[in-house]
């Protein structure tokens, strides 16, 4: 289920001799290229981590996409595009260190400008074809997810609870909106969570901690609490085996602490995981933030509740933490995306699929948990002379509305009562189709952060604003956003625009100043309400016709 929604490439590294050849295979056929000596010892994790990761990501999107390689992507990308599809990287490396240590998450196309795991119609993911087809599990709303946080009282301390409250922070949204039920276990124990996993029918499991990895030996272990609350080391064959008890489980996020890398923590129980046909598994680096931590689970489980596979649902959670990194690095803040570049996601065919029991998949799809404006489709068609020059991914007015986003640079703002919050952010969609960057509280308002102080800054600044009524007339925090809008409009003549929603009354009851204002009817289809707004926004008089 769901893969009639992607076009599957395959880019599979082998060893030939002393070099690797690169094999690329998908739909319209494949080719394959050797990789150069100088490339592979340009590709050692030795030498990588010694340069910047724009260059890292560089080596490696040069290196096994060259030539005829990249034009077969692009061409694979363009017939995507025009099937209304994504395109569905896997990513298959030999199990050698050097070679499976590649961070190809952060792979980037010198010529487009884009890192290959954030354009927004591609998914990328780690597979080894030797792992067996996971069992089918269906999952239905709400996505349930179990947590567990052990934090022995031998070890460093790491911040179990501050963890743990980001998370259920983060997610009140779609918890509060029965999307999804999160749970942390009673202790950090083993029989803690055997106890939980009997409970109920978990979706997915969420461990935050250390483990060990000896992939020569094939032993590997996740450290648990004992009894006494000191190092339990759970072996990977165990923690599988307490989990194939809970037959409703599909996933399971690995994520490290202690700065401690994930494939040293996790390669050995991700392996055995996946050997045993569970599921996937995604890895989750320690970004020494747990904001930063708590927004890619939002964003991922968002995602799924919303009826996106796997891989589409990661690949969201990528591009919103990756925004935020920019934004601290711009700060000089700082967020470690770990050697990986992020999440890194390891599953094959069909757990790839795993996600809402007969959902049909667009690409791409919007989430509700999202912090970002949502990628906007591409074209859905592109000339076959075209696409070897075409990037993969934001066309022009997706990138100006991204730059205008990064620079708070916000058209209109969208004052709103929460009743009316759907049909008002579809609207808003469209207005970012047509390259209008709105101000929406659930895109803009970060968590942790006093909203009051935001909303006035925003409204000292914003360059106008539509105040939608609709059924439930206006909402008691609409008319504080009233009364700030109409100092501003009476300070520098501010563009204030009533708009009247579908099942307004046919005689609203508005304020009066409001009153005295042209309004924008999206009870009627003529003239166009959307253009309208937009005139009212940008001051340009729609053409006539």
């Amino acid at each position: 289920m769901g893969s009639e929604s992607f076009l599957v490439f395959v880019l599979a590294v082998e060893r030939q001799g002393a070099s690797y050849l690169v094999k690329a295979s998908g739909l319209l056929g494949g080719v394959e290229s050797e990789v150069s000596s100088e490339a592979v010892a340009g590709l050692k994790s030795a030498t990588l981590k010694d340069v910047p990761r724009r260059e890292q990501g560089t080596r490696l999107f040069e290196a096994l996409f060259p030539g005829q390689i990249r034009g077969t992507l692009l061409q694979h990308h363009s017939q995507a595009q025009r099937e209304g599809k994504l395109l569905r990287l896997i990513v298959r490396l030999p199990q050698e260190a050097d070679v499976s240590d590649w961070p190809v998450e952060f792979m980037h196309d010198a010529r487009t400008g884009e890192d290959l795991a954030l354009v927004p119609s591609v998914t990328l993911s780690r597979e080894n074809p030797q792992w067996p087809s996971p069992r089918a599990v269906e999952m239905r709303l709400p996505v349930r997810i179990l947590v567990a946080i052990p934090e022995p009282t031998d070890a460093q301390p790491f911040g179990a609870q501050a963890l743990w409250e980001a998370l259920e922070a983060a997610m009140r949204p779609l918890t509060s909106q029965g999307q999804a039920r999160i749970v942390r276990t009673a202790s950090g124990t083993e029989r803690a969570l055997d106890e939980s996993l009997r409970a109920e029918p978990w979706n997915i499991i969420h461990f935050m901690g250390q483990g060990t990895s000896r992939p020569a030996a094939r032993y590997g272990t996740l450290n648990f609490e004992g009894s006494d609350r000191r190092t339990r080391a759970v072996n990977a064959q165990n923690f599988v085996r307490l989990c194939e008890k809970c037959p409703s489980l599909g996933l399971a996020v690995l994520q490290a602490t202690h700065h401690q890398p994930p494939r040293q923590a996790f390669e050995v129980v991700t392996n055995t995981w996946l050997e045993s046909g569970v599921g996937g598994v995604a890895w989750v680096p320690d970004f020494s933030q747990p904001q930063v931590s708590a927004l890619f689970a939002r964003e991922l489980y968002g995602a799924l509740a919303q009826g996106q596979r796997l891989d589409q649902a990661v690949a969201s959670g990528r591009r919103a933490i990756a925004m935020i990194a920019r934004e601290a690095a711009a700060q000089q803040s700082g967020i470690d995306l770990g050697y990986w570049g992020g999440p890194v996601l390891f599953g094959g065919l069909p757990s790839l699929d795993f996600g809402l029991a007969s959902t049909p998949v667009s690409a791409p799809t919007r989430t509700v948990a999202q912090t970002e404006i949502p990628p906007l489709p591409f074209p859905q068609s592109l000339p076959a002379a075209e696409a070897k020059q075409t990037p993969l991914g934001p066309t022009p007015v997706q990138q100006e509305v991204e730059r205008k986003r990064l620079a708070e640079q916000f058209d209109v703002f969208l004052c709103h009562n929460i009743a009316d919050k759907p049909a008002v952010k579809e609207i808003g969609l469209k207005l970012v189709d047509q390259g209008i960057v709105p101000w929406l509280d659930e895109w803009e308002l970060r968590p942790g952060v006093p909203w009051q102080r935001l909303l006035e800054e925003q409204i000292a600044r914003i360059k106008s604003a539509a105040v939608f009524v609709g059924r439930e007339g206006i909402g008691p925090w609409q008319r504080q956003e009233l009364d700030g809008f109409l100092r501003e409009f009476a300070k520098r003549n501010c563009p204030v625009i009533p708009v009247l929603l579908p099942g307004a009354p046919v005689q609203p009851s508005l304020p009066l100043f409001l009153m005295e204002m042209t309004w924008v009817d999206f009870r009627v289809s003529q003239p166009d309400p959307l253009a309208r707004l937009i005139w009212g926004i940008t001051g340009k008089r729609p053409e006539i016709g």
